[in-house]
C-alpha cells in the first residue's frame, strides 16, 4: 500500500480492516483489496519519488449493476481521505458500491517501478548524480528513474554539451563532424546544434534534453503532440509511416512550414524512443543515421527489450517477437559488428553478410557505423567522422591469412 509523504511515497503494511474509517462500509475491506492486487508483501519502504505515469493507470472496477467502469489511482485520491493505496480503494468501492477487476495489474506496476529504484538505492543514485542523472531525476524521465540509462549515456554524448556555447569556437568540431563547413558559418550558435528524439509522450525528457544542452536546439517527432517554444520544436508524426517521417526534413517545403525541421546538417545526437517496435526502429536508423545525424554524432535506440517479446502489444503494435528471432533489431545489430571490421571479410563472408542484413540496413548506412554498444535496454552507435570514412574500403594486409 501506498502513503503519501510529501512528493514522496512510503510502502508500509496495513493488513487489519479498522484501518478504514468508521464511517465508511466495509463490504469491501483492505483484506480483500489485497485479494485483488495479489500483494504477497508484508512491509517495506522507498523513498523515491513515484512516476505520475503509474499513477494514472487505469483501473478496472465493475459496479453492482454490471456496469464496468475506469478511474484512475491519482484521480480517485483527489476525492478521498487517505493516501493509503489500499485504503483508497477501499473508500472508492464502498462509496461507489463497486468492485476491482484489475487492481492486480496496477499494483503489480506500481510494485515493480519500487523494485527498480530499490534495487540500485535511491540515496545512492543522488549522492553520486553526475548531471544528466540530476536533470533526470529533477524532471523525473524514466530515463534514469527507472532504466538508468545515465549508466551509459554521458560517456558518449557529453561531448556534445559545450557545442554553441562562447567556450566552444566550432574549429574542432567543424574539422571532424560537420557534413557541410559553409553552413555552419551562416548560423548563429542558437540555431547551429539541435538534437532529435521520437517519442516526446509527457515531456519529461524534453525537459531533461533543455538542461543538459544549454545551447541547442531540441527537436522532437511524436504521434500525438505538435508544439514550439524556447528552444524546442515537436512535430506531430507517426514513425511508422517512413514517408511521414521523411517530408519532415524535406527542405524543399516553405521555410516557414512549422512541420519540417529546418536544420540541415548539425544533428550531433538522435534518441528514438518512440513506438519500440523494431521494424520501425530499424526503418528509422537506417533513414535518420545516414540522412540526418551530424558525422560523429551518436544515435541511440531505446526500449529494445521488446525484441525479447512474445504476447501483448505496445502502443496498438503487437509484438510477436522474442530470444534469437529474426526480426529483432538485437539480432540484426549483432550481425553489424561484422561490418565494423568489414576489410576483414572475404567477397564471400560479405555475401553473405549482405545477405544476413538483408537490405534492412542500406550498404551506404552501415559504411558509417564507427561504434556499436549494447547497454541494458539500449544500443549506442557513434556515426563515423569524416577522417575515419578514409579508412572505408581499404586493402586488408593480412588477406593471406583470411
Amino acid at each position: 500500500m501506498l502513503i503519501c509523504t510529501g512528493h514522496h511515497y512510503v510502502a508500509d503494511a496495513v493488513l487489519d480492516d479498522e484501518d478504514i474509517d468508521d464511517d465508511l462500509h466495509s463490504q469491501i475491506s483492505i483484506n480483500t483489496i489485497r485479494q485483488y492486487t495479489d500483494d504477497d508483501h508484508n512491509s517495506f519502504n522507498i523513498h523515491a519519488p513515484l512516476e505520475d505515469y503509474y499513477l494514472s493507470i487505469p483501473i478496472e472496477f465493475k459496479h453492482s449493476d454490471g456496469r464496468v467502469i475506469h478511474d484512475n489511482y491519482n484521480y480517485m485520491r483527489g476525492s478521498l481521505t487517505s493516501h493509503n493505496f489500499y485504503q483508497s480503494i477501499a473508500q472508492y468501492c464502498n462509496m461507489y458500491d463497486i468492485i476491482p477487476t484489475q487492481c492486480r495489474v496496477f499494483a503489480k506496476m506500481i510494485l515493480g517501478y519500487i523494485a527498480s529504484i530499490e534495487s540500485v538505492g535511491y540515496d545512492d543514485l543522488i549522492e553520486y548524480a553526475d548531471d544528466f542523472t540530476q536533470f533526470g531525476l529533477k524532471h523525473r524521465t524514466d530515463k534514469v528513474t527507472h532504466h538508468g540509462y545515465q549508466r551509459y549515456y554521458p560517456r558518449f554524448i557529453e561531448q556534445y554539451r559545450s557545442l554553441g556555447s562562447s567556450v566552444d569556437d566550432g574549429e574542432n568540431h567543424r574539422s571532424h563532424h560537420s557534413i557541410n563547413n559553409d553552413s555552419v558559418d551562416r548560423r548563429d550558435d542558437s540555431n547551429r546544434y539541435a538534437m532529435l528524439e521520437i517519442g516526446i509522450a509527457r515531456g519529461k525528457s524534453l525537459l531533461l534534453w533543455l538542461d543538459y544542452f544549454p545551447h541547442a536546439f531540441i527537436y522532437g517527432i511524436d504521434k500525438d503532440i505538435d508544439s514550439i517554444g524556447d528552444r524546442y520544436q515537436i512535430i506531430k508524426a507517426d514513425q511508422s509511416n517512413m514517408e511521414e517521417l521523411k517530408s519532415i526534413f524535406n527542405h524543399s517545403n516553405n521555410n516557414n512550414n512549422t512541420s519540417v525541421i529546418q536544420h540541415d546538417d548539425l544533428f550531433f545526437l538522435i534518441i528514438d524512443d518512440g513506438s519500440h517496435i523494431p521494424e520501425h526502429q530499424i526503418n528509422t536508423f537506417d533513414y535518420l543515421f545516414n540522412q540526418v545525424l551530424d558525422y560523429g554524432g551518436c544515435y541511440i535506440i531505446e526500449d529494445i527489450e521488446t525484441s525479447y517479446w512474445t504476447k501483448e502489444s505496445v502502443y496498438g503494435h503487437p509484438t510477436r517477437y522474442g530470444y534469437h528471432h529474426n526480426k529483432s533489431i538485437i539480432e540484426l545489430f549483432k550481425h553489424l559488428i561484422d561490418d565494423i571490421n568489414a576489410e576483414c571479410l572475404t567477397n564471400m563472408n560479405k555475401d553473405l553478410q549482405d545477405e544476413v542484413i538483408d537490405n534492412r540496413i542500406s550498404l551506404k548506412t552501415r559504411q558509417l557505423i564507427s561504434t556499436i554498444t549494447f547497454g541494458h535496454n539500449c544500443i549506442i552507435i557513434m556515426k563515423k567522422t569524416q577522417f575515419e570514412m578514409k579508412y572505408n574500403n581499404r586493402r586488408y594486409r593480412y588477406t593471406h591469412n583470411l
